[in-house]
């Protein structure tokens, strides 16, 4: 770009070309002639992430030619007659139209509706226009049935006024329609952008992506003094590190990069409902028929097995058996716990959501209710969940921190039977805990061969077995740790994936095609199920965990009696003691309570007002208050007086119930 540049008196005129001596605000660094600054606008010593317009950001982001914009002619006629318009503006050009360019084009071949805000004009202030021009764009993927991809790098200008104001709620209720109608929302976050666009907009997204180094301007965007050391948004910026931090951000994806992590989601989206492409995969199985049997193995070699250090782990088997993943994370509350990994995937080709713990960390609260997080966005996308259990129970923590972990694991468990799309969980490692039996409460659960169910609070110890290894067992299930084939008898799981001898970590690649074809053959199963009745079977499987097979049955009954025998025994101790104390003369003899006199109980109000229902609804019973009241004595020595001078009275009887040494009551 050569720009004419002002000379020395008395030397010609000359024209510098001043990108010879462009730099790098922010770490000094030469951008010209650089292939990553003159294609997508970054840095090359620092990867600051300089502003783009929208158009350009356009043509970085849709396949050449597939773009089709929509409202163009959608302008503002400036009603109050501020001066916004851009230098070079028409008379009649409205700056708000121009500041939100909106269309329909292709991603990696996938279609999509595009907001894309443009900071250029105004700092991309959403008015009265561009909020009716975002708000047709929504209409738009609710009508073709499309996802919707917002490109948010506008509205630090407070320049709107009431109009713009108003704009959020119009902007919400139109993601809430897409919302209900089950289409996607991706929203992809670029510095700087406005808190008032990320609250109407980005908050509204299903996944939430943004670029190194994008901040948010949480204040009141009014011009202020400078202050030292602040950024491009000032002080009060929130960048995206923060933003990942406390949950907000899925991820973060450098600019070269989004082009094609929104290809890949935008396939998944499409594909969505595609299960039967598992069962296809169930026809032609890619495993290897399972191994021959082989004595099993005692209790301590087990746990030796399954804490192999080169046993592969969930994380290690996810990679190994989903393909197109990308990883979303925080819990949009507080943060993001990387205990527990939440994504997108394909496994055999069709689309699926993924839950995996890590052996190498507890969950926390954040964890938990990130994994929540995930299952409601598999229940609005209708995508099928696939859980990998590889993690030892919860070590012990705070009061408050416990408590917080507890309300999460609650939101879970009450999350999982409503969900509508099939879940599957696999443990492959050590499975334990409240959070792991509420994903293993799904619609199947399958257990490696060398994996282990453990009861929180359990340790191994040094030596010895700690499973009871004997077939038929009544306290089976009151063992603290259970290998698969006792919980294959118990009924808590439904199939046991064979491993490579001796163990997974002998060969992993093929632990995995085993675990995978499992995973496939069950989802396959559960896609020619109906959504009410996957409901309702999934609810009558967790009535029933544990007593659909002989061995769960019978521990169950044997529970039961040893309850009522220690009820039995408690009662036969209570009475006991009781008698010995009464025959000591120590245990006090205890009287019935007396109810106080009616005259003494508390009166109604009635209408408004304060009534004593004896004396309006029932005249019979003023005469006994009177004859009964406060003093027994005085009474007794009335009624005595009035049966001498009456005696008539004296026979009546309501005088023999007052004569009486029994509280009528």
């Amino acid at each position: 770009m050569a720009l004419p540049h002002p000379s020395p008196a008395g030397d010609d005129d000359r024209e510098i070309d001043l990108a010879l001596d462009l730099a790098c605000p922010t770490c000094g660094a030469g951008l010209a002639g650089d292939a990553r600054w003159e294609t997508w606008r970054v840095c090359p010593g620092c990867g600051r992430h300089f502003p783009l317009p929208a158009p350009e950001r356009l043509r970085l982001l849709l396949d050449p030619g597939s773009f089709r914009e929509t409202n163009a002619v959608l302008v503002s006629v400036d009603p109050l007659v501020w001066a916004d318009r851009a230098p070079d503006a028409a008379p009649g050009a409205g700056i708000d139209g121009a500041a939100v360019v909106t269309g329909a084009g292709a991603i990696g071949g996938a279609e999509a509706v595009v907001v894309a805000l443009d900071h250029a004009f105004l700092g991309g202030q959403i008015g009265p226009v561009a909020g009716e021009k975002i708000a047709l764009a929504f209409d738009l993927a609710a009508a073709r049935r499309l996802p919707l991809v917002l490109l948010c790098a506008a509205g630090v200008a407070a320049r709107g006024g009431a109009l713009a104001l108003w704009q959020a709620p119009k902007l919400a209720a139109a993601a809430a329609r897409l919302h209900r109608a089950g289409i996607p929302v991706v929203g992809v976050l670029a510095h700087p952008t406005a808190g008032a666009v990320w609250g109407a907009l980005l908050t509204q997204a299903d996944v939430t992506l943004a670029e190194p180094g994008a901040g948010v301007e949480f204040g009141s965007g009014q011009p202020g003094p400078p202050e030292p050391g602040a950024g491009l948004a000032g002080n009060q910026a929130a960048r995206d590190a923060a933003l990942l931090g406390i949950g907000a951000l899925d991820g973060i994806v450098e600019r070269s990069d989004l082009a094609a992590t929104l290809a890949r989601l935008l396939a998944l989206f499409a594909d969505r409902g595609d299960i039967r492409s598992l069962a296809r995969e169930r026809r032609h199985p890619r495993s290897v028929p399972e191994p021959a049997r082989r004595t099993l193995f005692p209790a301590w070699e087990r746990a030796e097995l399954v804490r192999h250090p080169e046993r592969p782990g969930a994380l290690a088997l996810l990679r190994l058996i989903v393909t197109d993943w990308v990883e979303l994370g925080g819990d949009r509350l507080s943060g993001d716990d990387p205990a527990i990994v939440c994504g997108l995937g394909r496994l055999a080709g069709s689309p699926l959501a993924v839950v995996a713990q890590r052996r190498d960390r507890p969950a926390s609260a954040v964890a938990w209710r990130k994994a929540a997080r995930l299952l409601r966005l598999a229940g609005h996308l209708e995508l099928p969940t696939v859980a990998l259990l590889d993690a030892p129970p919860e070590a012990d923590a705070p009061a408050a921190e416990a408590a917080a972990r507890l309300a999460a694991v609650g939101a879970l468990l009450g999350l999982v039977p409503l969900l509508p799309p099939p879940l599957v969980a696999a443990v492959v490692g050590e499975g334990g805990g409240p959070g792991a039996a509420a994903l293993a409460a799904g619609d199947r659960t399958l257990m490696l061969e060398h994996a282990l169910l453990r009861a929180p609070g359990t340790e191994w110890p040094g030596t010895g077995p700690t499973l009871h290894d004997r077939p038929g067992e009544p306290l089976l299930a009151a063992a603290p740790t259970l290998s698969a084939r006792d919980a294959l008898r118990l009924g808590l799981v439904d199939l046991v994936v064979a491993e490579p001898v001796p163990g997974a970590h002998a060969d992993p690649d093929r632990t995995a095609v085993l675990l995978a074809d499992a995973l496939a053959a069950a989802l396959a199963d559960l896609a020619a199920v109906a959504p009410r009745r996957l409901l309702e079977e999934r609810n009558r499987r967790i009535r029933s965990l544990g007593l659909t097979t002989p061995e769960g049955r019978d521990a169950a009954r044997h529970e039961v009696l040893q309850w009522q025998e220690a009820q039995q025994t408690l009662a036969r101790s209570l009475a006991d003691l009781r008698g010995r104390w009464q025959a000591a003369g120590r245990m006090p003899r205890l009287s019935r309570p007396t109810r106080p006199p009616l005259a003494a109980r508390p009166t109604r109000l009635l209408f408004g007002r304060r009534s004593d229902s004896a004396e309006r609804r029932r005249p019979d019973l003023a005469d006994l208050v009177a004859r009964i009241g406060p003093s027994r004595g005085v009474e007794e020595s009335r009624s005595r007086g009035e049966n001498e001078a009456s005696p008539s009275l004296a026979d009546s009887p309501t005088s023999r119930r007052a004569d009486s040494t029994e509280d009528p009551r």
